[in-house]
């Protein structure tokens, strides 16, 4: 057997993640996974005991990512900002101390969202693999909705907590959450599942996708802006490290 190392795994991991993806978990067998890695079986039983749980690295590490991405931007941006004295979180809306505040806010804001996009896209196998498994009853079938989880309000939640730590008046309202899942996270994951054919029936380029993902963004957030606030719930608490949110047709353009 092959002398077990990092880089195995990981090729073990990608192969695994394009079979899903192409296959679907159930049509993608071990000994395929071994020949497009380039290892033997046996290898592959030494880093994971059962194909689920090949299946369960892969999503755990795609929602790490996701965190650890989602909590940088946190860290850079919100709470730097309010431990400066320059954002206060109140119960409908983020309140920036100048003008200038909000607009450096909102250029790390497009940063991230540009940031996110291209992850998404990056990882769009594993999210072809999230929407199979929501539809099967497996074990991941629950998968899709550990993106619901990003947007509760309680300590399971690391975003929250993030935000929490540096201004508890923090809070989300369940309508706020309903919106985030299904108007926000599920739109942003469609993107990335369908960018392919989309792009090719549309004839539009890599650019041109990308710019229009990003400008419609910026459209949907723009009435939220009002003088120096950014409107994040109108009707209910705040919505606000988990992204989008409010009453009426307000959203939240955070985390």
């Amino acid at each position: 057997m092959e002398k077990p190392n990092g880089d195995v795994k990981e090729q073990i991991l990608k192969a695994a993640t394009r079979l899903f993806s192409d296959k679907g978990y159930e049509g993608a067998k071990m000994n395929e996974i071994a020949q497009s890695a380039g290892v033997n079986k046996a290898l592959i039983y030494y880093y994971f005991p059962s194909k689920q749980s090949v299946l369960d690295c892969i999503l755990d590490n795609f929602f790490d990512e996701i965190v650890d991405m989602g909590i940088g931007f946190i860290q850079k941006s919100i709470t730097r900002l309010i431990e400066e004295g320059r954002l206060d979180i109140l119960p409908d809306r983020m309140r920036f101390t100048t003008m200038d505040d909000l607009r450096e806010f909102k250029k790390m804001l497009y940063e991230y969202y540009r940031d996110a996009m291209r992850h998404f896209l990056d990882r769009r196998g594993v999210l072809r693999i999230v929407l199979a498994e929501a539809l099967r009853s497996g074990e991941q079938h629950d998968a899709l909705f550990r993106f619901f989880t990003l947007s509760e309000s309680n300590k399971k939640n690391p975003f929250y907590v993030a935000v929490y730590n540096a201004d508890p008046d923090i809070s989300y309202s369940k309508p706020a959450i309903f919106r985030k899942f299904f108007f926000s996270l599920l739109p942003m994951v469609n993107f990335a599942v369908f960018y392919d054919d989309y792009k090719a029936i549309s004839g539009m380029n890599d650019e041109e996708m990308h710019k229009a993902y990003l400008n419609s963004l910026e459209s949907l957030y723009a009435g939220n802006y009002v003088g120096q606030d950014i409107i994040i719930d109108v009707k209910g608490g705040a919505d606000l490290a988990t992204g989008t949110g409010g009453g009426g047709t307000t959203s939240n353009p955070s985390v």
